[in-house]
């Protein structure tokens, strides 16, 4: 396999409340990943980094985004020398993941958004991000 096909890039948003609190996961290390697509057909990993990085009226964010090119980093995951911190992804007064997994996802995940829409994300690349999401816990170069 190719060890360098899917490397992550870490570009990080600022620190702010609504997006990126600079808080560690409660669980120290990620217990899970929740994954979405972004709702937003066409727009890449740049396109939501950049909007995400401009945020200023309400609370979302995820670690990772995912488009046909690169696998961008924009909250610490835990996967280089920063740990893995909290992002807003799931709402919290939905009990569903505290029921599941005994906390809530924005607590002890990694929220990773799949971009879609023209030419972004095809079978073969929603495919390879679940081989993605499989080794980003222990891998800096991801092998698929």
């Amino acid at each position: 396999m190719d060890k360098t096909k899917y490397k992550i890039e870490r570009r990080y948003i600022d620190k702010r409340q609504n997006v990126r609190p600079g808080t560690r996961l409660t669980s120290g290390s990620p217990g899970f990943f929740v994954a979405h697509d972004t709702g937003n057909p066409g727009a890449t990993a740049d396109n939501h980094f950049n909007y995400f990085l401009n945020l200023k009226d309400r609370t979302a964010s995820a670690q990772v985004f995912i488009d046909d090119k690169k696998i961008l980093e924009v909250i610490p995951t835990g996967t280089g020398p920063e740990p893995a911190e909290k992002a807003w992804y799931v709402l919290y007064n939905v009990p569903t993941d505290n029921d599941r997994f005994g906390d809530d996802s924005n607590d002890i995940a990694l929220g990773v958004e799949l971009c879609y829409g023209v030419r972004l994300i095809s079978l073969k690349r929603t495919s390879d991000s679940c081989g993605i999401w499989r080794s980003a816990a222990t891998s800096e170069v991801l092998t698929l």
